[in-house]
């Protein structure tokens, strides 16, 4: 701690502190039915191939980025290391390192439901590849039109983008 201006840096870390504990409750929701819970029960068989289901392809989002992007979320997200670190590490600006994190964090999100579509997301189809994009509001106003336009008219398309929305609600 500080040697001086001792009134200041606790007021910040209390600060600090209250907005973490705000973050971590915000999440948690108490219920006293455990059945209106969504998914599986993790202790059973068909939780834990559940959690193995989500776990491959969260790990097939992450394979599919580029060696850059998976090294800046690696740093930053499974390591912890603090932006400066990770700007060192990558031989980059601060201010760089976290464009390139948000940067590798949306391409996660967009490969995390593309992996969710399966095939659908490398389809021929044009209106399919960019239905993972579509769910994540990531397509300009005249893709957007064209992918809603092909929406109302294919059936398919639009059960491929409810499991795209599932898959993007999953996502923390």
């Amino acid at each position: 701690g500080p040697r001086e201006a001792l009134r200041p840096y606790l007021l910040m870390a209390v600060r600090n502190k209250a907005a973490d504990s705000a973050r971590l409750h915000s999440r948690v929701s108490a219920v006293d039915d455990a059945t209106v819970l969504d998914g599986p029960d993790p202790q059973t068989p068909a939780g834990l191939a559940a959690a193995a289901g989500e776990q491959a392809l969260a790990r097939q989002a992450f394979d599919a980025l580029p060696e850059r992007w998976q090294l800046a979320l690696w740093h930053r997200e499974i390591e912890g290391e603090s932006l400066d670190l990770v700007a060192e590490r990558l031989g980059m600006s601060t201010a760089a390192a976290a464009a390139l994190v948000a940067r590798a964090r949306e391409g996660l999100r967009e490969r995390y439901v593309a992996a969710h579509l399966g095939g659908a997301a490398t389809s021929e189809h044009p209106s399919r590849r960019e239905l993972a994009r579509h769910v994540r509001g990531r397509l300009t106003p005249s893709r957007r039109e064209r992918v809603e336009d092909h929406l109302g008219t294919c059936a398919r398309c639009r059960v491929l983008l409810l499991e795209a929305r599932a898959g993007a609600s999953s996502m923390r």
